[in-house]
């Protein structure tokens, strides 16, 4: 089984993509298929106000949302081990 994981260079290439660096980022929605969320991977992520992490997460990496200072809630399903 091939493991998808959402790297902090895939989040630094979505805000590109939206003409925005990581510090405006406030909504993001995962693309299908993501097991895990490497580490660091939302870092300084500071106007990400919420997330809602999908089932197909099994795996969150250390210090995924680090300095995410206005990270108010993050909906963690069941399905996360790690």
């Amino acid at each position: 089984m091939t493991m998808a994981i959402l790297t902090k260079e895939y989040i630094d290439d979505h805000c590109a993509n939206l003409g925005i660096t990581r510090y405006e980022l406030t909504l993001f929605v995962f693309p299908d298929g993501i097991t895990k969320i490497g580490p660091d991977a939302f870092e300084n992520c500071t106007s990400l106000t919420s997330i809602t992490i999908p089932d197909s997460v099994k795996i969150i990496g250390i210090e995924a949302f680090r300095e995410c200072t206005s990270l108010k809630s993050i909906d963690i399903p069941d399905s996360v081990t790690t």
